[in-house]
């Protein structure tokens, strides 16, 4: 379970990086 919530992790910072700002806070938030 604790791996889910890495993999996660590691999308929002993927996402964070790759699309906009805003973009990601949205993803953030519904994700993480």
């Amino acid at each position: 379970m604790h791996q889910t919530g890495d993999q996660n992790n590691k999308l929002c910072v993927y996402v964070i990086r790759t699309y906009s700002e805003q973009f990601s806070i949205i993803l953030n938030c519904r994700y993480c």
